[in-house]
């Protein structure tokens, strides 16, 4: 796994869209309205999706930032409480760590403030939150 420093501006970008999700919230500063909160769908194995037009803002903000990717590609937050495989059909993704500890299987650990590129399906650790970017 090819692991690659964010900039400083994309490093600013992460910080504020951990700051929006619950799991990786560490009593931020960042006040952000009500209606503009993100929305979040949980599935019955209580991994959270989470979407919404600010959170779609700031994650296009740094798939800019980061220099990769293009305009038809899509992003994902989520939160996974336990292993979980993510399929990639595409074997294209770009992946954003929010979580502090973040392990990916095969790849091993991936740290704050760096991202990575996939090429194939892989298991996220238990606890891991990110952002996924990938072609539509």
């Amino acid at each position: 796994m090819i692991r690659t420093n964010l900039s400083i501006a994309a490093a600013i970008l992460r910080e504020e869209i951990k700051q929006m999700i619950p799991e990786t919230d560490t009593g931020s500063l960042l006040t952000i309205p009500e209606n503009q909160q993100p929305h979040v769908i949980e599935d019955k194995d209580g991994n959270k999706n989470y979407s919404g037009d600010l959170l779609a803002t700031k994650c296009l903000q740094l798939l800019r930032a980061i220099g990769v990717g293009g305009k038809d590609w899509g992003y994902r937050v989520a939160h996974f409480p336990k292993n979980t495989k993510v399929s990639n059909d595409r074997k294209e993704a770009y992946l954003v760590p929010l979580s502090k500890y973040f392990i990916l299987i095969p790849g091993g650990l991936l740290s704050e403030g760096a991202y990575t590129y996939i090429t194939h399906d892989t298991i996220i650790s238990k606890g891991g939150t990110f952002v996924l970017f990938v072609p539509e």
